[in-house]
């Protein structure tokens, strides 16, 4: 009897045994799962729910008062857990980047507000925004196709705004939401497949130490798949050896036209349907590693190379800048590495952040967050002002200021952000989680980072950098 079995009564529906395992292989996001579009049925769920079909309109919703919302999630088939939570780990996390669309294309349905600072009056409109918010992502993950794909993903996020987020209410709400989802995918990772391959090694771990994070633990499956990890190379997990070359620019991206994510490095058309294919830029590469491997080393398992033999790259993608539209690909990855930075050094939302240590990223996130609001890009505001937040920054800065009041202003009736129209569930969801993240406000401790042994090699590149552009 493994581990979860005796810690998780009352947990784990035991009725469920029996239930074949099932293997979820954790692809990167930028070369996102297609099962959503390859399987009619969870193409079905995914409309109905994006239209509400399920649902109570969300614009009715949002007339209650907080203690009527309150009641009714009280009410809720949430599963209850007494227990406190141990600080939560949060799992990387890194979007897929699709095509952006000018402003003018955005299909949004965003709910009529005029505000035009944030003071006080607004802490209600923040949090009424934020609840709105999680309640959608947690609808999106009450789809079992959505949640056979991304199930560790929900599990992680969750605990996570339940261990950093300062607000009691929000901490519980998002407390009980992310219980309810780590019983569920305990159901169907009881054991690791005889046959799993890297990324399903990578989906284990990442859904294990979320729920490890919970205060659950299972140390016999823990060196099971330790001792499985050792089976593949850091090219198999990372697409690259960091300990040997940097971040290189010649990494395939999933195939455009068939969706075919195993071209091997270096390919240049498509092997299924003969294709060419667009290369990953070394900003994407370099963070994908950087959060597998931040991810790993957490749980105590090493998938292909250690954190700091990926941090140390970093220099070799400077100096970024900020150049052209915020629709660039190019642009985007690189917004994207910087804040990934951010958080594998701050341990997603947990600690705040010395600039000095950063002094080029965090220069370059500022000059960032204007063209993300020019782009109407909810995924990548969010994600570059709680970057920013890490750092000390709050609403009385202008930069902030803007932000907050962009998503206030934006969020789509049914609480998410981002384009009502988009079938794909993982961009619903993820643009809605960064929007929330880029409101909430944290109670970040002391300055610190999560790995400190990285930090000389940080001063060292700070100083240079500094020397440089004097």
């Amino acid at each position: 009897m493994n581990g979860f079995d005796e810690q998780t009564r009352g947990i784990v529906n035991r009725d469920s045994t029996d239930k074949r395992v099932r293997s979820f292989k954790l692809c990167t996001y930028r070369r996102k799962l297609l099962a959503m579009l390859r399987k009619p049925i969870s193409f079905l769920l995914t409309a109905l729910i994006s239209a509400g079909a399920f649902h109570i309109s969300q614009a009715a919703s949002s007339k209650k008062t907080f203690t009527q919302i309150r009641e009714e999630f009280t009410q809720a088939t949430l599963f209850r857990f007494g227990e406190s939570f141990s600080k939560a780990r949060a799992l990387p996390v890194k979007p897929k980047i699709t095509q952006r669309h000018p402003a003018s294309e955005w299909q949004v349905e965003e709910q009529s507000r005029s505000i035009e600072r944030v003071d006080g009056f607004a802490d209600a409109e923040r949090e009424g925004a934020i609840e709105r918010g999680m309640r959608f992502v947690y609808r999106t993950a009450r789809s079992p196709a959505n949640f056979a794909d991304y199930g560790s993903d929900y599990v992680w996020w969750f605990a996570a705004i339940s261990n950093t987020v300062r607000d009691e209410r929000l901490r519980q709400m998002a407390r009980d939401m992310a219980i309810a989802c780590a019983r569920r995918w305990l159901l169907t990772h009881r054991a690791l497949p005889k046959d799993a391959d890297a990324d399903t090694i990578i989906d284990f771990v990442s859904g294990l130490d979320a729920i490890e994070s919970l205060g659950l633990r299972d140390d016999q499956l823990k060196e099971e798949i330790r001792r499985a990890a050792l089976r593949f190379t850091a090219r198999d997990f990372l697409s690259f050896d960091p300990k040997g070359e940097p971040p290189p620019a010649d990494v395939p991206d999933e195939c455009e036209y068939d969706g075919a994510n195993d071209n091997p490095r270096g390919a240049k058309f498509c092997h299924v349907c003969k294709r060419r294919l667009a290369m990953r830029t070394r900003y994407d590469v370099w963070y994908d590693a950087l959060v597998t491997t931040h991810m790993g080393d957490h749980y105590g398992i090493t998938l292909g190379a250690h954190y700091a033999d990926v941090l140390r790259w970093l220099p070799a993608l400077a100096p970024y800048r900020a150049k052209g539209r915020g629709t660039d690909v190019e642009f985007i990855d690189a917004v994207y590495s910087i804040t990934h930075l951010v958080y594998t050094l701050n341990d997603f939302w947990t600690y705040r952040l010395d600039t000095q240590l950063l002094p080029q990223e965090h220069e370059f996130l500022k000059a960032s967050l204007p063209k993300a609001l020019a782009a109407r890009d909810a995924d990548m505001i969010g994600e570059i002002m709680d970057s920013l937040k890490s750092f000390g920054l709050d609403d009385s800065d202008p930069l902030i200021n803007k932000g907050t009041l962009f998503l206030l202003a934006h969020q789509n009736r049914d609480g998410s952000w981002g384009d009502v129209h988009n079938n794909d569930v993982y961009e619903r969801y993820h643009a809605t989680e960064t929007a929330i993240n880029g409101l909430c406000e944290y109670t970040l401790r002391d300055e610190r980072l999560s790995f400190p042994e990285v930090e000389p090699m940080l001063k060292r590149w700070a100083r240079e950098s500094t020397s440089l552009r004097n």
